[in-house]
């Protein structure tokens, strides 16, 4: 396991998978949330299931928070990048909204 610097600035855990994929081993910190969104959101809740790419992972750092591995632990997760920019935009203020469509 190593850290990596995120987008605030804050070291996060993160694992390499034996392709050398990086993965985060807490999966909140492959999304931007607001304190405003109760974790987690039902449309991240969907996606939190047991990836089958656990098997592409050595040893157990990978699944230490969850207890097993999800796909949206990956920073090449698609789902974590669409709800990063529309998962936080849904639940944001309605003046947030109608200036991002601006």
């Amino acid at each position: 396991m190593k850290t990596i610097v995120n987008w605030r600035g804050e070291n996060i855990e993160v694992v390499n998978s034996k392709g050398g994929v990086l993965a985060v081993v807490n999966p909140k910190d492959n999304l931007i949330m607001t304190d405003t969104i109760a974790w987690p959101p039902c449309e991240i809740g969907q996606k939190l299931y047991k990836s089958r790419h656990a098997k592409d992972f050595e040893g157990p750092d990978h699944e230490a928070v969850l207890g097993y591995y999800s796909d949206l632990q990956s920073l090449h997760s698609e789902d974590a990048i669409t709800w990063s920019v529309f998962g936080t935009l849904a639940y944001g203020a309605l003046a947030a909204r109608n200036t991002f469509m601006d």
